[in-house]
C-alpha cells in the first residue's frame, strides 16, 4: 500500500459521491492526529507514553488510546469503585480534552467535527474516541 487511505465510492454507485468521499486523507494525516491527541491526553493526565491510533471509516474518525493508567492502578480503581467509576472518570476527562482534539482534527483534515463520543474498552485496555466529520469542501 502507498501509505494513503482513499475514501472510495462502491463500483455500483453511479451518482455524485458525497463531499467527504471526494476528499483524500493520508495515513500521515491520521498519524499526526493520533500523535497530537495523544500528547494532549498525556498532558491532561500528567502521564507520558500512551499509544494512539487514528482510523477513518466513512464519516467517522476513531481514535483508540491505550489507558495511561498502569495495570495495577487500573485494577485497584476497578475493585474499589467498579467499572462505572472508571467510565465516569474517562467521560469527565474527555470533556476536558474534546475542544483540543477537535481543534487538532480540524487543523489537519478538511473536515468539521459534528459530534464526539467516548467509550472505555476494558478488555482492550483503551479509550475509544469517535468524531463525526462533515466536509468543509464547498
Amino acid at each position: 500500500m502507498n501509505g494513503a487511505t482513499t475514501l472510495a465510492v462502491p463500483a455500483a454507485y453511479t451518482g455524485r459521491a458525497p463531499a467527504w468521499q471526494q476528499t483524500r486523507v493520508t495515513q500521515g494525516q491520521l498519524d499526526a492526529i493520533a500523535l497530537r491527541c495523544r500528547q494532549v491526553l498525556d498532558q491532561s493526565m500528567q502521564r507520558v507514553g500512551s499509544d494512539a491510533v487514528a482510523a477513518l471509516n466513512e464519516d467517522v474518525l476513531t481514535l483508540r488510546v491505550e489507558h495511561s493508567l498502569a495495570a495495577a492502578e487500573h485494577q485497584i480503581m476497578r475493585r474499589a469503585s467498579g467499572r462505572q467509576f472508571f467510565q465516569h472518570y474517562v467521560e469527565e476527562l474527555a470533556e476536558q480534552v474534546y475542544p483540543e482534539f477537535t481543534q487538532q482534527i480540524e487543523a489537519i483534515l478538511p473536515y468539521a467535527v459534528t459530534y464526539s463520543r467516548v467509550r472505555v474498552d476494558c478488555e482492550g485496555d483503551c479509550i475509544v474516541f469517535s468524531f463525526g466529520l462533515r466536509s468543509r469542501v464547498g
